[in-house]
Order: C-alpha cells, then sequence, then structure tokens
C-alpha cells in the first residue's frame, strides 16, 4: 500500500515535459492569431487597392470631361489586376444632382474570410464617388 502512495507522490512532483504540453496547448491558439492577422492585413489592402482605383478613375473624370465611361471603367480594372484584387462590381453613371451634372463610380465587391478555427463569412465593401463634371 505504501508503495503505490510513494508513485503517486512521485508523479505529482514530476515536472518533465510540462514546457511541451503548454506548448503544445498554446500553439494552435497563436497560430490562428497569426493566420487572422494575415488575413485582415489581406483584407485591409484590397480594400485600400480598390478604394484607390475608384479615386483615380474619379480624378481621370475631372480632369478630362471628355473620357467615357468605359474608359474609366477600364482604368479601375486596369488598377485592380495590377494590385491583384478580386472581382469587383464596378456601376458607372452620368446624372444631374440639382443643377450640377455628376458621374457616379461605385464599386462593390465581396471578400470571404476564413477562420482558421470558425466557419467561413463573407464582408461586402462599397465605395462610392460622385464627381461634379464641368
Amino acid at each position: 500500500m505504501a508503495r503505490r502512495f510513494s508513485f503517486g507522490r512521485r508523479f505529482g512532483r514530476a515536472e518533465g515535459g510540462v514546457t511541451a504540453v503548454e506548448f503544445a496547448l498554446v500553439l494552435p491558439l497563436f497560430i490562428g492569431l497569426l493566420i487572422g492577422i494575415f488575413e485582415l492585413s489581406r483584407m485591409m489592402f484590397v480594400t485600400s487597392s480598390v478604394q484607390y482605383s475608384v479615386d483615380r478613375a474619379a480624378r481621370l473624370a475631372v480632369i478630362d470631361p471628355t473620357v467615357s465611361l468605359s474608359d474609366i471603367e477600364a482604368d479601375i480594372l486596369s488598377r485592380l489586376e495590377v494590385s491583384n484584387s478580386p472581382t469587383v462590381d464596378l456601376t458607372i453613371t452620368r446624372t444631374t444632382i440639382g443643377v450640377t451634372d455628376v458621374a457616379q463610380v461605385s464599386a462593390h465587391y465581396d471578400h470571404v474570410v476564413t477562420p482558421v478555427f470558425f466557419e467561413p463569412f463573407t464582408v461586402g465593401w462599397d465605395f462610392v464617388t460622385i464627381i461634379p463634371q464641368p
């Protein structure tokens, strides 16, 4: 009987391998956090790329009022292709607000977020720039 208790005491005091067990418990959480940071960074990069492309197209329309809507769309798509952005839905319209002629450039894209331990979900981004036409 005394022998059984001595094994229990010895087992309770043993600390060999504790570091490996703690590492095994923390590693998946750390990797999930790291992948989440990369995914968030990529999403923000693509968002900035789309916003920049829409703003540059708006500037093009202000600088050159003779530019066609198809030229504006081609400019946006060429900028997005360079930044390796996903498919973006573009809407470019010319209309009148009050007495001012304006061009409206709208872009929408859906970013699919794939978290490590959760179900994937979609975040939709909309960008609208309104440009007064001379």
